[in-house]
């Protein structure tokens, strides 16, 4: 935990990306907080961004969503 929160800042990094991008956030998420989530959602070109009602598990917390919002970056869903 002192190692991830000694780092360095790379949202920079996030446009320079040749993948598409998803942030998946949870808008309880007390870790990592919304205004940061948005950060990443704003520096990234072509990218995707969920709001899942959760905390910072959205995959452990809300499944279905998170598997909702995978598919609709991978363009699966309609």
């Amino acid at each position: 935990l002192y190692a991830m929160g000694d780092r360095p800042d790379d949202m920079d990094m996030l446009a320079e990306q040749p993948v598409p991008i998803a942030v998946i956030a949870g808008v309880e998420d007390r870790i990592v907080d919304l205004e940061s989530s948005r950060g990443m959602r704003d520096a990234l070109p072509d990218g995707h961004y969920f709001e899942l009602a959760a905390g910072h598990m959205p995959m452990m917390e809300a499944p279905v969503e998170t598997a909702d919002a995978i598919r609709a970056a991978l363009g699966l869903l309609g």
